[in-house]
């Protein structure tokens, strides 16, 4: 059977804390989205024939074998999005259950941009993420723990150590295509994660210009897709903000909660659109 594997695009437009002290071991976010090339050559050999046990399997699988999965890392990074537009869980007794961020690791202002990108998600709500901001400088230690393709860290203990102005170039988009990011691989239509880029992108800031709304619905979850090569690939909007979700009243007064429904661009408008892989 088919499997239309795809990247989507996460629109999502912290105080002092010390944890338990744990063994780590020092890296780059690039070190964390590595993938061995054994293992892109193998996913792009398979083609339409993956699965999703053959994609990832909880560390194992053709993305994280071999891979920094499941360890224990410690990095430095920038806060690169809000925590308050956080929209992935429920609440619970007045308290959201989850609360993510995405980061940009300061080795990219050196380094280049592409692999410095990650998600962090507090799936405790328990480390204050809420109470820190976008160009907070920030020391993570946790756990490499992916959500199937998206690459994440499950943090034990962040602690803020400076801040960047907003202006950095540290906080510049990395300009892609709709084909950067996925390809067709089929007459039917389907496409797939471009899994020789995949390391490069997820998780990180992207710009792409020009694309063309292909489709989209209404609704408490809208979903909607947008092409830049004339419909070839396309690249799915997903709610991971609840800047972008209707569902989400409930949450605390001070989260980014809309005071209206997010109506997605009808189909064949022209856009610009920067989010996080």
């Amino acid at each position: 059977m088919r499997n239309t594997v795809t990247t989507v695009l996460s629109m999502l437009i912290m105080f002092l804390l010390v944890g338990e002290a744990v063994a780590q071991q020092d890296v780059t976010v690039r070190e964390i989205n590595a993938i061995p090339q054994a293992g892109i050559d193998a996913l792009n050999a398979a083609g339409d024939g993956l699965n999703s046990g053959d994609i990832d399997g909880e560390c194992g699988g053709l993305i994280y074998a071999g891979t920094l999965c499941g360890t224990t890392v410690r990095f430095t990074a920038v806060v690169m999005s809000d925590p308050l537009n956080s929209g992935l869980a429920s609440v619970n007794n007045g308290v959201v259950g989850r609360i993510h961020i995405f980061v940009r690791d300061i080795s990219a202002e050196t380094q280049g941009l592409e692999g410095m990108g990650i998600q962090v998600v507090d799936g405790s709500n328990a480390l204050g993420l809420e109470g820190f901001i976008k160009g907070d400088v920030i020391e993570v230690v946790g756990e490499v723990d992916p959500f199937f393709s998206t690459m994440q860290i499950s943090p034990t203990a962040i602690t803020r150590v400076g801040a960047r102005d907003l202006n950095d170039p540290i906080f510049d988009p990395i300009v892609l295509t709709t084909s950067d990011v996925n390809k067709s691989i089929g007459p039917d239509g389907a496409i797939q994660v471009n899994w020789d880029n995949l390391s490069d992108h997820r998780g990180s800031l992207v710009r792409i210009e020009n694309a063309t709304v292909l489709q989209r619905t209404s609704g408490d979850r809208v979903d909607w897709n947008f092409t830049s090569d004339g419909g070839t690939t396309s690249i799915s909007m997903y709610d991971t903000s609840i800047r972008y979700r209707n569902d989400r009243d409930d949450y605390p007064s001070n989260f980014n909660r809309r005071s209206s429904d997010f109506e997605a661009p009808p189909p064949g408008a022209t856009i610009n659109i920067e989010g996080f892989l």
